[in-house]
């Protein structure tokens, strides 16, 4: 049993109608006048680059629980039951996913992979790949050309963004011109990875770029790791 009964009763998932159109936050907060149209205060300063981002529960949660086991205690096999968890509340969106997408895990810099043993991103996009028959892209189609450090010492998304400036790269464009893929990480924070990922693929001539992380971290004041969002700011739903 991945989850005890006392921790489903926690597990719920994002209502897929009050989230982001661009991100796939919870809830959707947008300044009038200041936030882009079809963004919210905490993607609105994100390049435009991946069309829209799907989640299905907080890191706040069992689900971040999981994702940490799988990452840093060395249980990739956590990724098919974490991606069975997710799904069902996403069904609709992966439905709307064309037809033609491909499955581009957001890779890992060599060593680090080498010395964890395994890219969590990847082992996502496999289960994800397993459940909805969209192929994964060949390996080193997308790589991450630059170490950087990791992205949780970053307490800033201005410091998260430039930390992945020019990281990623495309190897065979030829894989990529004119198709449209699906950027899949283990969990979405500000958005800098996967946005620095899919501008990697537009920029190798990809059609369209969507994004898939089953856990989302919750910006703003709710999310520890990061600033505050504009809290004094009047907001909308």
């Amino acid at each position: 049993m991945l989850l005890c009964e006392d921790c489903k009763a926690f597990l719920e998932p994002f209502d897929q109608e009050r989230v982001c159109p661009h991100c796939g936050i919870e809830p959707w907060r947008s300044v009038p006048g200041e936030t882009p149209p079809g963004r919210c205060v905490e993607c609105g300063w994100l390049k435009r680059t991946f069309q829209t981002a799907r989640s299905a529960f907080p890191y706040d949660s069992p689900a971040g629980q999981i994702v940490r086991n799988m990452k840093y205690h060395g249980a990739p096999w956590l990724a098919p039951r974490l991606v069975d968890l997710a799904l069902p509340s996403l069904n609709r969106w992966f439905a709307e996913l064309d037809e033609d997408t491909i499955i581009v895990p957001v890779p890992m810099f060599g060593w680090r992979e080498l010395r964890r043993g395994f890219n969590q991103a990847a082992a996502v996009a496999d289960a994800v790949s397993e459940r909805t028959g969209f192929p994964v892209a060949e390996r080193g189609v997308l790589i991450r050309n630059r170490r950087g450090k990791p992205q949780a010492r970053f307490h800033s998304r201005e410091d998260r963004m430039e930390n992945l400036r020019g990281a990623f790269h495309v190897q065979r464009t030829d894989l990529v011109k004119g198709r449209k893929f699906l950027v899949v990480d283990d969990v979405m924070t500000t958005g800098a990875t996967v946005t620095g990922a899919a501008d990697g693929l537009l920029s190798a001539g990809a059609a369209q770029v969507s994004v898939f992380a089953p856990v989302r971290a919750m910006a703003g004041a709710d999310n520890p790791l990061l600033d505050p969002v504009g809290s004094s700011a009047a907001v909308s739903k």
